[in-house]
């Protein structure tokens, strides 16, 4: 079982933090990571493709 759950700014739309409880938090806590200092909106995040089948191409699910 694994549960995640994105925080994102509604005025600026960006991402902004991230709670991940999973066995593949370490891959998606590091991506999240990358988001969030790369100061990226959820707009941009949903238009990317992420490879498939990994953790990552659940991300535009999350919130």
């Amino acid at each position: 079982m694994a549960e995640a759950r994105i925080v994102v700014n509604k005025k600026t739309g960006l991402l902004v933090g991230a709670s991940i409880l999973s066995n593949e938090a370490d891959q998606l806590v590091s991506l999240m990571t990358l988001l969030i200092n790369q100061k990226i909106s959820a707009a941009d995040i949903s238009k990317q493709m992420m490879l498939y089948p990994t953790v990552a191409s659940d991300i535009n699910y999350l919130y």
